[in-house]
């Protein structure tokens, strides 16, 4: 007759082995999907790009919807309109936090626009020119940098496909084709 402790040992053995193939099997389920993802992602894509328009108008449709239902059920206009009023009273509260730093940059501006005042005008035109240039080669460095983020990954892009082309050719002249 089995002992007690070898019953419970041997269950206790059992459950593990199960949770161990339990495990097995998310593994490789979710390996399965990623398997999947990767393997439908341009057919997703160009899914989304084909019926772009249809899943906005689907989206509109859906928001005019929801817009008619809250607008038909007073309760759910009562708990917008507390999100509202919750909503405001944390715009209150937040205002009235970063007021004072406010205040303190329009004394700035003020402080700076009396001592721009009391230049001279020469020295004035000298400064709106200085300060003209200063924002245009902001504006540009903003628009290369901009640029540079945006084109970025295709000149990068480009680059690994002119180092594939010369690999295959060195190979292929290489081994004598």
């Amino acid at each position: 007759m089995p002992l007690i402790s070898e019953i419970s040992i041997r269950y206790a053995a059992q459950g593990w082995q199960s949770v161990l193939d339990a495990e097995r099997r998310v593994r490789s389920a979710i390996s399965e999907t990623a398997r999947r993802a990767a393997r439908d992602e341009g057919v997703t894509k160009r899914w989304m790009e084909r019926h772009k328009t249809a899943l906005l108008g689907i989206g509109v449709a859906a928001s005019g919807a929801m817009a008619a239902i809250v607008a038909g059920s007073p309760s759910l206009q009562a708990a917008l309109d507390e999100s509202r009023l919750w909503f405001s009273m944390f715009a209150e509260e937040m205002g009235a936090t970063w007021s004072p730093a406010l205040e303190w940059f329009n004394g700035l501006l003020e402080d700076a626009y009396d001592a721009y005042e009391k230049l001279p005008e020469p020295l004035k035109s000298v400064f709106a020119w200085g300060l003209f240039v200063s924002l245009g080669i902001l504006a540009i460095s903003g628009a290369v940098a901009g640029l540079s983020f945006l084109l970025g990954p295709l000149i990068e892009g480009d680059a690994v496909r002119v180092r594939e082309i010369r690999a295959w050719q060195g190979s292929r002249f290489s081994s004598g084709r």
